[in-house]
């Protein structure tokens, strides 16, 4: 048996503070490397979505590097839309996103 894909699903903290109390953001997915390019990121997202769906009522995050074009089509696929760019930076140890460029706020998926 292999692990084909995985990610976090994780609810807001302290180094995202764009997000809101009821959001929760896909991090860390990651798909084994003889397995890219054939949907398996897309379809494991998209289970964990409707699984969450009827539950949660909050916005949905995906944060990516603009140098990881296989990622950004995963969200692109998912529906997610380009919220902001931005910068990390570390303040009291703790890395923060600090956004720099607002791009879309109308209260969909984001990433």
């Amino acid at each position: 048996n292999q692990v084909l894909s995985s990610c976090l699903v994780v609810p807001k903290m302290k180094k995202w503070p764009f997000m809101g109390v009821k959001d929760i953001q896909f991090i860390y997915v990651m798909t084994n490397k003889n397995f890219r390019g054939k949907g398996y990121a897309w379809q494991m997202m998209y289970q964990i979505h409707q699984q969450l769906k009827p539950k949660f009522e909050g916005i949905y995050w995906y944060v990516t590097n603009s140098d990881n074009p296989a990622s950004k089509r995963v969200a692109e696929k998912m529906g997610f839309a380009l919220y902001a760019s931005g910068k990390i930076r570390t303040v009291f140890g703790q890395k923060i996103l600090e956004i720099d460029n607002l791009v879309n706020n109308d209260g969909h998926n984001q990433f």
